[in-house]
């Protein structure tokens, strides 16, 4: 079952001070502690829609996958021993040392730099509660590398008292081609707040691997992203691990914290009324003036030529028909005769434009991995269509007499300009997610005595409504004069009306999960304890489809098959409800509140 692939989720993670695992009394005010999509070290904040979701320019470059074994990591006990091991103490260590027991270097960094394949880093806790702080770029971890902490200024580690406490970037760390056995144990690692509602925040990545990571005695918290609208709203995520062999979490807390709205969509713009068709000029029972019975002029459109409207035919001098109107479909001029015969108006219906489609709805309430967390996104409508111009009436027939004098057939009516057609309302975006700990596609793994903490989800955005379609031009009347000896005109045909635009539909509120689960082949629970925040909410739609509510749950798993989840304890926020509907559209469903999801 083992893949390698580059299905990587990026996790953040958040560590509060160290202690009281599974104490259903501790406090979870700070699941507001959001972590963001993309990683420490990228940089822009640009943004792409890719259909179903987004990503943005803070998304990390994922490394090739490369099977290539490396060494194991040896155990923490080579940090009393000397051998294989770099050390680190921040309060009396210097960078330009050589990382030994006695001339330790002073960052975490310089020490991982150091260490190769098959080596350990023993980290000294600062005094006075102190931090490591290395916020400013992503930290990569080698393979085969084990970090220890929990360490005194002499050497002896206490997991229990004494856990050191380190910051890292919004991404803090990560591991690509992890294919030696690693352990990170007695740290509080806590992510950088991204600064941009675009970001995510990972506490801990890994993208591939055929070996096996260990957390012991871990504390995360990612970072929080801030609690605003975007239009590619960054997520917070613990931890993400994708296609590696084993994965071991023991005696730890995993916190991910608020994640950002998706961003409104935008209306579509109306289209523009064409103008009106003029009324034909009147003919003359005595004349045969060119002057006169002159045909209607074309109604005009302000910025579309291609929807004007057609001029009236002139009407018909002496023994002469009515001129037929303009158009695909002009009034038929009248005959000559005495009296001169009445000209037609056209035969076709009036062509409005039709309407657009509306947007069809979002995909359900969670996102998709690909790799990275992508929200549940609506989708755009349609534009309208143009309407038809209005063609114009025929003139009146000329009047031949024999005792009397000729006479000018009436002008017909001109044509409308149709009306333009109104642009498509945008689909909204997707609210971003909150994930304590995602794990995709993983042979074994094994998490106990543990605690998981999802944050709040943000909500999905206001759908844009389609535009109003231009009204078509009226149409011009025929003439009228002396119809008792010359023909009357035949009255145009208005402008068709521009088509509406469709709707966009909305985004669905994003997730709070404190556990995600896909394709894993064998899991063991034991004595967990598993707290989902508050959801997100669907965004509004008018005629197209509201979101769906984003889910709260304390185990989601699309593995195909159900696990036992010995000693477990759940603690479950509020669902996310289903947007309204304002108009004629389909509401989307609200989101599950369940303990544990196999699908």
């Amino acid at each position: 079952m083992k893949k390698i692939q580059l299905s990587v989720i990026a996790f953040f993670i958040t560590v509060n001070s160290f202690g009281c695992f599974l104490n259903p009394g501790s406090s979870d005010d700070s699941l507001g502690a959001a972590l963001a999509l993309a990683l420490g070290g990228a940089s822009g904040n640009g943004e792409t829609s890719t259909g179903t979701g987004t990503t943005t320019s803070t998304d990390p470059v994922i490394p090739a996958v490369d099977p290539t074994p490396t060494p194991p990591a040896p155990s923490s006990d080579v940090c009393v021993l000397g051998t294989n091991a770099f050390y680190v103490n921040a309060d009396s260590g210097s960078d330009s040392n050589a990382g030994t027991k006695t001339a330790p270097v002073q960052s975490i960094k310089k020490a991982m730099e150091l260490a190769d394949a098959g080596k350990a880093i023993c980290v000294a806790t600062r005094s006075s509660g102190n931090s490591y702080e290395e916020e400013t770029a992503t930290l990569n971890v080698k393979s085969g590398v084990s970090i220890y902490g929990g360490y005194s200024a002499e050497w002896v580690r206490d997991l229990t008292n004494n856990s050191t406490k380190w910051k890292t970037n919004r991404i803090g760390l990560m591991y690509a081609n992890l294919n030696g056995d690693s352990e990170i144990s007695g740290f509080e690692i806590t992510a950088k707040n991204p600064t941009s509602p675009n970001e995510s925040s990972y506490g801990i990545l890994v993208t591939s691997g055929t070996a096996k990571l260990t957390l012991k005695r871990v504390k995360l918290r990612a970072g929080s992203v801030p609690e605003q609208k975007s239009s590619a709203p960054g997520s917070s995520i613990g931890i993400l691990v994708s296609s590696l062999s084993k994965l071991t979490i023991e005696n730890s807390e995993v916190r991910s914290g608020t994640a950002a709205s998706g961003a409104d969509g935008t209306n579509g713009e109306n289209g523009v009324a064409g103008g009106n068709g003029g009324n034909g000029s009147n003919g003359d029972d005595d004349y045969t003036d060119t002057w006169l019975g002159l045909g209607g002029s074309k109604g005009l459109h302000p910025t579309l030529e291609s929807l004007n409207g057609f001029a009236g035919g002139r009407g018909g001098r002496s023994r002469e028909n009515g001129v037929t109107g303009l158009g695909s479909c002009g009034g038929v001029g009248g005959a000559w005769g005495d009296p001169g015969k009445t000209g037609l108006a056209p035969t076709c219906a009036i062509g409005n434009g039709a309407s657009g489609n509306q947007g069809s709805g979002s995909i359900g309430s969670i996102g998709v991995f690909s790799p990275f967390y992508q929200p549940s996104n609506g989708n755009d409508g349609e534009d309208g269509q143009d309407g038809v111009p209005g063609s114009g009436g025929g003139g009146g027939g000329g009047q031949f007499c024999t005792f009397c004098d000729d006479g000018t057939g009436n002008g017909g009516g001109g044509g409308g300009a149709a009306g333009s057609k109104a642009t498509k309302g945008t689909g909204s975006r997707g609210g971003g997610s909150s994930f304590a700990t995602v794990l995709l596609d993983l042979d074994e793994v094994t998490i106990a005595s543990s605690r998981f903490i999802s944050g709040s989800a943000g909500s999905g955005g206001l759908a844009g409504n389609g535009g109003i379609g231009g009204a078509g031009g009226l149409k011009g009347s025929g003439a009228k004069m002396s119809i008792g000896e010359v023909g009357a005109g035949g009255d145009g045909a208005p402008g068709g009306k521009g088509g509406d635009g469709g709707d966009g539909s909305a985004g669905s509120g994003g997730s709070s999960i404190a556990l995600y689960l896909k394709t894993i082949g064998s899991l063991t629970l034991t004595n967990n304890e598993f707290v989902s925040g508050v959801a997100g909410q669907g965004g509004s739609a008018r005629n197209s489809a509201s979101g769906y509510g984003g889910h709260s749950m304390g185990i989601y798993s699309q593995t195909g098959s159900s696990f036992t989840t010995s000693g477990s304890q759940f603690t479950l926020g509020s669902l996310g409800l289903a947007g309204s509907i304002a108009g004629t559209g389909v509401a989307g469903q609200s989101g599950l509140r369940k303990n544990v999801s196999w699908e």
